[in-house]
């Protein structure tokens, strides 16, 4: 109950000056504490997700872009594709408001515990990179088809 010792003597003064009952000072306290474990948690998640920034729909410019179907990407943000495993590849000219979208998406995401990843492309490339730098230096073989079992086809 870190949010109730961190915040004692507010809830101590709202418990004085509202006077609820035994039922209402534990209901408050409880939702507190639970609200507080919550937002920590969608914290832990964007930190954890790389998520540079966050951005919400509700800000997004629809005025400034209305080629783009606000409804659609309103019906993106509920997450369903999420839930039936599909992809969904957003494309479109620089300055169009992509990155925008996908943030606001991926904290939503964060918001109901699904595991997000943000990552730039020229970042993974790199990350790739250096994978294959690290085996080749390592004298090491990646795996292939073959070597693993599998067969290609």
């Amino acid at each position: 109950m870190t949010c109730t010792l961190d915040h004692l003597d507010d809830l101590l003064a709202w418990a004085r000056r509202e006077r609820p009952g035994a039922m209402g000072l534990l209901d408050h306290v409880f939702g507190a504490e639970v609200a507080a474990k919550r937002d920590a948690r969608i914290t832990r998640r964007v930190h954890s997700s790389g998520l540079p920034e966050r951005k919400t729909l509700e800000a997004f410019d629809w005025d400034f872009q209305p080629s783009i179907n606000k409804d659609l990407v309103l019906e993106l943000g509920q997450l369903d594709f999420v839930e039936r495993a599909e992809d969904v590849p957003i494309t479109g000219q620089a300055g169009t408001g992509k990155s925008h979208i996908l943030k606001a998406i991926a904290l939503r995401a964060c918001e109901r515990g699904v595991p997000v990843r943000c990552a730039r492309c020229v970042d993974l490339l790199d990350d790739l990179h250096a994978g294959l730098t690290q085996v080749a230096h390592s004298g090491s073989r990646l795996p292939s088809s073959r070597s693993s079992g599998r067969s290609a086809g």
